[in-house]
C-alpha cells in the first residue's frame, strides 16, 4: 500500500500527498476503533496542517493515538516514515486488532459536526460580529469539536457559560457547531429551546486578548442574552451567573432531570460532595461551584466566597475522612485540571471552599 516519505504531525514536514493519507487513516481509525471514540471522532481534512500546534486536529489525534492505544509515555504528535505510529495506521504492527482488515486510503464519513463546520468556512459573507473572522471560527471550532477541554473562558468572569459550553460541546455536537455558526452569520442561534440574542453593542465589540474567538462568540452571547442586569461587552462586566441561572440553561439546552443542591452562603458537608459523585458516576453531567483558591492549594480566608464553576471529571474518586487529602479532575480554564493542582488539600479545607453542584442528565 501506499506510505509516507517525510514526517507528518507535530513539527513534520508535512508535504500535502503524506499529510492526505495520514489524515485518512487517522478517520479510518477513528470511525473503526472503538478504543478511540471516547477521545475522538472522524474529522474534515484537506492535506494542510498547523504543526506547531497540538490543538490541530490531526496532531491531536496523533497525540491521543500514541499515548492511548500505543502507550507511549511521552507522544511527540508525529507520523515517521517507518516509525511505530505509521504501522499502527497502516495495520501493519498488531496493534489495529486481531482480525480487522488493513484499512485502506478511503473517503471517510464526515461527523455532522464537523460537516455543519465545512459548509460555514467555505461561505465568504461578513458575519454579524464586526471583529471576528470566519476561518478564525472555524478553525477553533474544528479543534474544539476534536477535543472540547480546549474551551476556555481566559480571564473574564465567564465561567458559568464555560461549564456549560462545555457540557453541550461534548454531549450535543452538532447544536454546538450549529450554535456557533449560527451567531456568526445571523447574530442569534438556538440549542434546544434556549434561544440566543446578544445585542448589538456586543457584535461590535472587540474580542478580549484572553478568550479565543470561537470560545467568545459563544460564552459571551449567553452571557449578554441572559443578563438583563449588565450587558456584557468586555472581560470586566459582570459574567458570572447564580447557580439557579445555570439550571436553567442547562433545562432550555436540552437537558432533563436537573439535580441541584448549591448556595452562596454557607459551605456544603461531605455528603454534598458524594451525592455531587453519585450523579457523575450515573453519567450525569454534573458543574461544582466553589471558591477559585482551592485549586491551587490555598485555604479558605475571611474573605473566601463561592466565585468559581467547574465541571467535574471523575466518576470515582475516594472520599474519607476530613483530615485526608483530596485529589481528583475538574473541566476549567480550558484543561483537565487536578484539585489540588499545587500542594495538598485535606478534605475539611476542600469542603470549607465548596458550595455544591447542579448535575443534568444528557
Amino acid at each position: 500500500m501506499a506510505t509516507i516519505a517525510h514526517s507528518v504531525g507535530k513539527w513534520g514536514k508535512n508535504h500535502h500527498a503524506d499529510v492526505m493519507l495520514v489524515q485518512t487513516l487517522l478517520n479510518l481509525h477513528i470511525g473503526g476503533d472503538i478504543r478511540l471514540h471516547k477521545w475522538l471522532k472522524p474529522f474534515s481534512f484537506s492535506g494542510r496542517i498547523n504543526g506547531s500546534s497540538d490543538a490541530d486536529p490531526t496532531v491531536t489525534a496523533i497525540i491521543i493515538i500514541q499515548r492511548e492505544i500505543l502507550g507511549i509515555t511521552k507522544p511527540d504528535g508525529r507520523v515517521d516514515p517507518g516509525g511505530r505510529t505509521l504501522k499502527y495506521l497502516e495495520g501493519t504492527s498488531g496493534a489495529w486488532g486481531p482480525g480487522r482488515p488493513t484499512p485502506t486510503a478511503s473517503a471517510p464519513v464526515i461527523d455532522p459536526a464537523q460537516q455543519i463546520v465545512n459548509d460555514f468556512a467555505v461561505k465568504t459573507d461578513a458575519g454579524a460580529f464586526k471583529w471576528l473572522d470566519r476561518s478564525t471560527i472555524a478553525s477553533g471550532l474544528r479543534a474544539r469539536l476534536n477535543n472540547p477541554y480546549l474551551i476556555n473562558q481566559g480571564q473574564s468572569g465567564l465561567c458559568p457559560s464555560a461549564a456549560v459550553v462545555f457540557q453541550i460541546a461534548r454531549t450535543k455536537p452538532e447544536a454546538y457547531a450549529q450554535a456557533v455558526t449560527d451567531l456568526f452569520d445571523t447574530g442569534k442561534a438556538k440549542i434546544g429551546k434556549w434561544s440566543l440574542a446578544p445585542c448589538q453593542d456586543l457584535k461590535d465589540h472587540r474580542v478580549p486578548a484572553s478568550i479565543a474567538e470561537a470560545d467568545w462568540i459563544i460564552m459571551a452571547s449567553i452571557r449578554d442574552s441572559e443578563n438583563w442586569f449588565i450587558d456584557y461587552e468586555s472581560e470586566t462586566d459582570r459574567g458570572g451567573a447564580w447557580g439557579n441561572e445555570v439550571a436553567a440553561w442547562m433545562k432550555k439546552a436540552g437537558f432533563t432531570d436537573i439535580k441541584e443542591d448549591w448556595n452562596y452562603f454557607f459551605s456544603k458537608d461531605v455528603g454534598n460532595l458524594v451525592m455531587a459523585r453519585h450523579w457523575c458516576a450515573a453519567n450525569y453531567q454534573v458543574a461544582l461551584l466553589i471558591d477559585a483558591d482551592m485549586i491551587d492549594g490555598k485555604l479558605k480566608t475571611l474573605i473566601s466566597k463561592p466565585n468559581h464553576w467547574v465541571v467535574l471529571d471523575s466518576k470515582s474518586f475516594v472520599i474519607l475522612s476530613k483530615q485526608d487529602p483530596v485529589s481528583f479532575p475538574v473541566f476549567t480554564w480550558g484543561k483537565r485540571i487536578t484539585i489540588p493542582r499545587n500542594g495538598t488539600l485535606n478534605l475539611g479545607d476542600f469542603l470549607d471552599m465548596y458550595y455544591g453542584y447542579i448535575a443534568c442528565k444528557y
